[in-house]
């Protein structure tokens, strides 16, 4: 059978007279602590409950359900971390909502479930079966993990290749006057995880996505793979690739040639042979550069573009930026 806890035992934990204990030794009533720890000590508390009434009063068979509605309010991030330690513990199916990323990055993939408004209606998304299989969902956890989960909470994924362009997309956009973030698009670098795996985690759990590739021979890998799972959308709606080559000839390309130029290593120097402001000048300048200058090249960039304004954002990178706020528009 099944049988609801009533919400007044609830009432009647969270004002039990239990005495905490600080770091001090000091004991204070649980009344006295924080809205955080008093909820903390009420779900600890509701499991001794528990126990005990499924051992008087029911069989071994019996298992509970516990539903939780933002467990995470009022903790301190570290505590957040430890309360999913602790609602792992918990017996029975534990049913939480949260808008914590800490929280969901605890729980493995195959767990979760996520709701969006579509068509009018709320649909609910969750891997399915063997769409992916043991070694992606492996990697996918981990990525999620080191990303604190905040990604799965995005509406439209913009995948880049690298950190250049993680950092270059984000300052384009405010740059553009477009706060990305709370448009609700995440972008995620997909080189170390994989664009088809990262693609088909997204798929599956109802998150739009854009990808942007280097107009090389890596770059028509990343595409190929990508069109695998577009069906019959237009390419263009998901996918697209830098002119004229990599991240750093584009932008040689698009007016922010100087910048490249003025960080030639002195040992490659000789490399730079074809006539000035062609593609292969530019791109013999990219090759040229200085080791471990990308980043640095990027933000002197980004301050050329800012003196600017937003004419000073190239149209392909606008136009990409562009479709991931309307795709996030469109999953809202």
């Amino acid at each position: 059978g099944i049988e609801a806890i009533p919400s007044k035992v609830f009432d009647i934990l969270s004002r039990t007279q239990v005495m905490l204990s600080s770091t001090t030794g000091v004991r204070l009533p649980i009344g006295r602590h924080g809205e955080g720890t008093q909820s903390l000590a009420v779900i600890c508390l509701f499991d001794a409950f528990l126990q005990s009434r499924l051992e008087d009063g029911y069989t071994k068979y019996t298992d509970p359900i516990l539903a939780l509605e933002e467990p995470e309010a009022h903790l301190h991030p570290s505590a957040i971390r430890s309360i999913a330690t602790l609602l792992q513990k918990l017996k029975g199916q534990k049913i939480i909502a949260t808008h914590s990323g800490d929280l969901v990055a605890s729980v493995p993939l195959t767990s979760l479930r996520r709701l969006r408004r579509k068509g009018g209606q709320i649909t609910v998304y969750q891997i399915e079966g063997d769409t992916l299989t043991d070694d992606e969902i492996q990697k996918l956890n981990y990525h999620v993990r080191s990303t604190r989960g905040n990604l799965l909470f995005a509406r439209c994924w913009l995948l880049v290749e690298g950190e250049t362009e993680h950092l270059l997309f984000e300052e384009c956009a405010r740059i553009c006057g477009w706060d990305i973030v709370s448009e609700g698009v995440c972008c995620i670098e997909f080189t170390h995880v994989g664009v088809e795996r990262l693609i088909k985690l997204a798929d599956q759990l109802g998150i739009e996505w854009v990808l942007v590739a280097d107009g090389d021979r890596a770059g028509d890998d990343y595409i190929r793979s990508a069109k695998k799972r577009i069906g019959g959308q237009p390419e263009g709606r998901r996918l697209h690739k830098l002119a004229h080559g990599d991240i750093e000839t584009f932008l040689c390309m698009e007016g922010y040639g100087s910048v490249y130029e003025a960080k030639i290593s002195d040992q490659k120097k000789s490399i730079v042979k074809a006539e000035k402001g062609t593609l292969n000048y530019w791109r013999q300048v990219a090759d040229a550069q200085k080791k471990n200058s990308k980043q640095r090249n990027a933000v002197a960039v980004i301050e050329q573009m800012e003196s600017k304004g937003a004419q000073g954002v190239p149209n392909q990178l606008r136009e990409i930026i562009q479709q991931a706020l309307d795709l996030a528009k469109e999953a809202r």
